[in-house]
């Protein structure tokens, strides 16, 4: 058997008799999700969900953006740009937006497909767009972050790096970030076009950046996650992963959750970037996290979705596909809807939120109950300094009992 974070904090807790019907229960909440429908395309589906009006809009590298009914999956309209549609798309105020790679920016009515414009640049867009204020912000393989006005698909101003821009931009407080091939981090103006800041990492940035705080969370192929400050750029802090971190940061409740190229997904403290929890899922993690009601859902190279505890980090489910899933979940209503290299759109049931840790009983506080004196030092990230005897056990695959404990490079409490 494997052993959890929350079956540990249990055990500590209420004693090992009390702890034994946790752990089964939990044991028995791994399970595979059911799928409620899956709707083909022509080819593999990278581009990430956009849920809105009871639709599903996804891009596929069959060229097409679709509109799916949400409920149903049934194709509702298909809209042929000229290249492979890897970029995500966005729907605001009646219009579908989405890059491709024929080099453009595209602007379809969301209701019909309706081609309403089209904006070409001078490289593949892969970057999705974000759309704020009447202004479509979308990078380019040219090395251009692009700002159209939403209306008509007119450039309203374009600035260089000096790198391809895959990475999609994140507004916040009157600035646009976006990450670059050349290794920088980038903040403009989001009126003008004009540079504010430019930060440096050891390598190429493809992660789009996630603003909370006061903070620009993004990844790097350095295998870093850095939070800057994103008034100045400063790095406020960086925590090392396995391998490059490609997937593209989500923050919520104080943690920051990022998948990374070494197969496992990580959750930081998002003020001080100390390691929480750390859990492998079997395949690179190019997708990007989404939290919903305590559950983290993430894809993976080994063909499923992931319903992590966001807590613990604890595998609660798997929700399978038939290939690699590079695209990142979008939970709404309840509902996963996610893409597939398998060329396919699915739409799964959404896990039920993990139990509780239940609080210290008596037991605990008389010091009967298992470890109850050293659970009330127990940090997450933390466990096999106190429990050496769990080193022995996996885990639930949640951490790692060796040096690795410490990712963040501090020592071991």
């Amino acid at each position: 058997m494997k052993l959890s974070l929350r079956a540990i904090a249990t055990i500590a807790t209420h004693g090992l008799a009390a702890a034994i019907i946790g752990v089964a229960a939990l044991a028995a909440s791994e399970t595979s999700a059911a799928v409620i429908w899956s709707t083909a395309t022509g080819d593999s589906v990278e581009s990430s969900p956009f849920v809105g009006g009871g639709l599903v809009y996804a891009g596929s590298k069959d060229n097409f953006l679709y509109a799916l009914d949400a409920v149903t999956g049934k194709v509702v309209w298909s809209s042929r740009t000229g290249g492979a549609v890897f970029s995500s798309p966005e729907v605001m105020n009646g219009l579908a937006y989405v890059g491709s790679r024929d080099r453009s920016v595209y602007a379809f009515d969301a209701a019909t497909g309706k081609l309403v414009w089209k904006t070409t640049t001078a490289g593949s867009v892969d970057s999705s767009p974000n759309v704020s204020n009447g202004v479509v912000y979308i990078g380019s393989d040219d090395e251009f972050l692009y700002a159209l006005n939403a209306t008509t698909g007119k450039i309203v101003w374009s600035s260089r790096t000096n790198g391809a821009v895959i990475s999609s931009p994140e507004v916040a407080t009157g600035l646009v970030y976006v990450g670059s091939d050349d290794k920088s981090i980038y903040a403009f103006d989001a009126t003008t076009g004009k540079l504010v800041w430019q930060t440096p990492t050891g390598g190429a940035v493809l992660s789009s950046p996630d603003f909370a705080n006061g903070l620009v969370y993004v990844g790097s192929n350095d295998e870093f996650l850095y939070a800057l400050d994103g008034a100045t750029g400063k790095i406020v802090w960086s925590s090392r992963t396995g391998d490059a971190v490609v997937s593209s940061p989500a923050v919520a409740d104080g943690v920051v959750y990022v998948g990374s190229n070494d197969g496992d997904v990580y959750a930081f403290d998002a003020m001080i970037g100390k390691l929480l929890w750390q859990t492998s899922i079997n395949g690179e993690v190019l997708s990007s996290p989404a939290v919903s009601n305590g559950v983290v859902y993430v894809g993976s190279f080994d063909g499923s979705v992931y319903a992590l505890d966001a807590v613990s980090g604890d595998i609660l489910s798997t929700l399978a596909t038939n290939d690699a899933v590079r695209s990142s979940p979008d939970v709404v209503n309840d509902v996963v809807y996610v893409g597939s290299d398998d060329s396919s759109v699915y739409a799964f049931d959404a896990v039920a939120p993990p139990p509780a840790v239940p609080e210290p009983s008596t037991w605990a506080l008389l010091g009967l109950g298992f470890g109850g004196l050293a659970a009330s030092r127990l940090r997450l990230g933390r466990v096999c300094s106190y429990f050496p005897l769990f080193a022995r056990f996996e885990l639930g695959r949640t951490m790692r009992c060796n040096r690795r404990n410490s990712v963040d490079g501090s020592t071991p409490l």
